[in-house]
């Protein structure tokens, strides 16, 4: 025989109905979060409910405590990993496949910063916000058709801000299981590659050029490595 505080720490040096009429309804009490302490002292997160009865021989408590730890830990594990998705540089957003027409339900604010489009805005959206207005480009096709096999993808393509310019971005599409092994969501994940692009642009325009002048040139051109093989003639 315990007293109740030497279980519960909340109670020590509180009055029982005074707790009750200030937390209780009709003698009832439910959902509070408190502090346990197992018999060797341990603490542990719980959530506790209880009740006040009346008979012959006064008040009567009954308590119903509930171990909470794995969801104290559940918790804390969301909490960081919805930090983590806040504090990314790329863009997040995740499709649901069990609402009709696939809409986003999540975008993270690098998603914003990105596209221009509040998280607000576009939760709800068909999941081809931003390249349905260009559902022929293979890219497109090849993300659609994974989709539809419900398997990842990968691609490069051309994604539609919301004042309708663009921007090349490299995107990743990872399906996401249930417990009964159907996909249930996708996450997409994509990054601004526009600076690498132009990049590899010019890279490839300066070639042609090259090209073009070696071409046309009446004089011979031999280019060799630096263990003396050949490479261009």
């Amino acid at each position: 025989d315990r007293e109740i505080a030497g279980i519960l720490p909340l109670f020590r040096g509180v009055d029982l109905p005074e707790w009750f009429a200030r937390h209780g309804v009709h003698g009832r009490v439910t959902g509070i979060d408190a502090e346990g302490l197992r018999a060797e002292g341990t603490p542990f997160p719980c959530a506790l409910s209880a009740s006040q009865l009346e008979d012959d021989g006064g008040a009567r408590y009954l308590f119903v405590v509930r171990d909470a730890t794995d969801s104290h830990w559940a918790a804390q594990e969301l909490k960081l990993r919805e930090q983590a998705l806040a504090s990314t540089a790329d863009g997040v957003n995740i499709v649901s496949l069990g609402l009709p027409g696939s809409p986003i339900i999540f975008a993270n604010p690098a998603f914003t910063q990105l596209t221009g489009w509040e998280a607000s805005e576009a939760m709800g959206s068909p999941f081809d916000l931003l390249w349905r207005d260009d559902p022929g480009r293979e890219a497109v096709v090849l993300l659609r058709e994974a989709m539809r096999r419900g398997q990842g993808e990968r691609a490069v393509l051309q994604l539609r801000r919301k004042d309708g310019t663009r921007f090349w971005a490299e995107l990743a599409l990872s399906p996401v299981q249930g417990d009964d092994r159907r996909v249930t969501h996708f996450v997409c994940v994509f990054s601004d590659i526009s600076e690498r692009m132009a990049q590899e642009q010019a890279l490839r325009l300066r070639t042609e050029r090259l090209d073009t002048v070696f071409a046309l040139s009446p004089d011979g051109f031999v280019a060799m490595d630096h263990d003396g093989v050949v490479r261009i003639v």
